[in-house]
């Protein structure tokens, strides 16, 4: 016989899902079959699940305490350095916290392009946005919690890169140039968001053209990769406030509530003129019925219904 907390943890879990095995093709319910699911938290990152919808990644897990923690990738997030880099850690906390005794489940499901996870009787479902540059967090609980939200600065002073892994051009050559890190930057005196971002303040494509006997590339007009590429993550929610500048945390204990990342790239772009962008994509997917983004995010590709999104423009 199940216990009352299974019976309300499958009643959360069928509601946050879209469609039915009954609804589903037959192609779906092959697909399905594959679905990854784990009965168990992960001891350290071997562990991790990946998600992505082939801008943004991430790598998910579920410590032993019950901590959600995740990697968050870009794909056109290069560094000073030409290095593709993480845009951070975030960690996922619940108060109360989930008791895994009394259930534990983690699952990728290949057909909604999500994450759900089952902790106790807290329902947590990941998914990053097909139409959409944002890792969305959607939490339900069987009582009121509250969530926090921690985004790890890794990137926080200048450091000399001891070893390039993209290019042998420093170490090899004998320029004197010292390759240097350089930091990130925090936006601070935001009431209800996390915002950091990374600005290209120096490049070695012009160096990498010259040792390869390249230059000419440059006499044509091709503009440096690099140079005042800007890039970083706004993070919020409706029951969210700032916590100190790289955390979030719930205003009130509620059943329901919901938290977005928001990535962006933009070159060249100064960090003002990246801020302003990105908080215009955030306010814009903020304004975006919920419910209708995950139905079109589980939908996709619609081909017979091509559609060009307010935050992205381009062509899904």
């Amino acid at each position: 016989m199940k216990s009352l907390i299974s019976i309300i943890m499958s009643t959360l879990a069928a509601s946050m899902l879209n469609a039915s095995d009954g609804a589903l093709s037959f192609h779906e319910k092959k697909l399905s079959a594959y679905d990854v699911v784990w009965t168990s938290p992960s001891e350290d990152w071997n562990g991790t699940m990946p998600l992505g919808n082939g801008d943004i990644g991430m790598n998910l897990m579920v410590n032993p305490q019950g901590e959600v923690e995740f990697y968050l990738s870009k794909g056109d997030a290069w560094d000073d350095l030409g290095r593709l880099v993480k845009l951070g850690k975030g960690t996922l906390t619940l108060d109360p916290k989930p008791d895994l005794n009394a259930g534990f489940s983690q699952k990728l499901s290949l057909i909604e392009g999500a994450i759900h996870l089952e902790l106790g009787g807290q329902i947590i479902r990941f998914w990053i946005d097909a139409n959409a540059p944002v890792l969305r967090i959607d939490i339900e609980s069987t009582e009121p919690t509250k969530a926090k939200l921690a985004i790890e600065l890794w990137r926080n002073e200048p450091y000399e890169q001891q070893w390039v892994g993209w290019s042998d051009v420093y170490h090899e050559n004998n320029l004197g140039v010292i390759p240097m890190v350089q930091p990130d930057t925090v936006v601070r005196g935001l009431e209800d968001q996390i915002m950091r971002y990374h600005h290209n303040k120096q490049s070695p494509w012009k160096t990498i053209l010259e040792v390869q006997s390249l230059d000419g590339i440059r006499q044509l007009g091709y503009e440096d990769p690099l140079l005042h590429r800007t890039f970083g993550v706004v993070a919020g929610g409706r029951n969210f406030r700032a916590a100190g500048e790289l955390s979030l945390e719930s205003i009130e204990a509620s059943r329901k509530q919901s938290l977005d990342l928001v990535a962006l790239t933009e070159h060249p772009s100064t960090p003002a003129e990246w801020q302003a962008s990105i908080e215009n994509h955030y306010d814009t997917i903020q304004a975006e019925d919920r419910e209708r983004a995950w139905t079109a995010h589980h939908d996709f590709p619609d081909l017979e219904k091509t559609t060009t999104t307010k935050c992205c423009n381009r062509a899904i």
